[in-house]
């Protein structure tokens, strides 16, 4: 803003034309103000959508790692019928783990049925005989 010098004879003029240059100026430094506020803004969204894209990256290559180690776990698991077996019985005794679930199998004896039951009795025989075969 240009100021220039000058001396009205009229005090009430003068005070008028003064008001109004720091009208001005303040309303320049709010404006001024205003646009800092409105790019902080804008960087600030920026940066948080960028930090949010790159947690996502990440999350989605940890999920590729997971998804590939069960597959070579489960391939690896699939190359022995004793370790498929083993699997299965242990699958089928997680419902019976440490007492935290009441579980009935109809049909069976006792606990000494349960391995016949879950797998059967033509595959336990084929598991109880790779396995002693292997030892």
């Amino acid at each position: 803003m240009n100021l220039i010098s000058a001396s009205p004879s009229d005090h009430g003029l003068l005070d008028a034309l003064s008001q109004g240059a720091v009208a001005t100026v303040a309303a320049e430094q709010m404006e001024t103000n205003a646009r800092g506020q409105a790019k902080a803004l804008l960087l600030t969204a920026r940066a948080e959508a960028d930090a949010a894209k790159i947690r996502a990256q990440g999350d989605a290559e940890a999920e590729a790692l997971r998804a590939d180690g069960s597959k070579k776990a489960a391939d690896l698991l699939e190359s022995s019928s004793v370790a498929v077996d083993l699997a299965k019985m242990k699958q089928a005794g997680s419902c019976l783990a440490e007492g935290k679930a009441n579980s009935f199998f109809f049909g069976l004896q006792g606990a000494a049925d349960i391995p016949s039951g879950m797998l059967g009795t033509a595959m336990l025989a084929d598991a109880t005989c790779n396995g002693k075969a292997r030892k």
